[in-house]
């Protein structure tokens, strides 16, 4: 699944999914579902620098309220299956290659 995030808004997030969508299918043969997006907003910057949540900080806020309804949305969720050996082993081996190179 994909989350945009700092995006201006659900359509950009969308627009955003769907290259990742693209390349991901090109390249690596699978898909990535879109799950939602977390907007831009300085709240988020604030509440950092003051070492709190969004949620804590600012809930009345565009990245809060975005990310409740993700947490909704990862709650319909059906179970994960085991790892198929495509997008995780990628994901995996992408990671490998960044610590070895560090």
């Amino acid at each position: 699944y994909l989350v945009a995030n700092a995006v201006q808004g659900e359509a950009h997030g969308q627009q955003l999914s769907q290259f990742v969508n693209d390349v991901t299918v090109k390249f690596l043969g699978c898909t990535v579902k879109y799950l939602g997006c977390i907007s831009a907003d300085e709240s988020v910057q604030q509440a950092q620098r003051k070492y709190r949540s969004i949620v804590d900080f600012a809930p009345s806020s565009r990245a809060a309220a975005d990310l409740r309804r993700l947490a909704q949305a990862l709650e319909k969720l059906p179970p994960l299956q085991e790892p198929a050996g495509q997008m995780q082993f990628f994901m995996g081996r992408m990671l490998q290659a960044q610590q070895g190179a560090a």
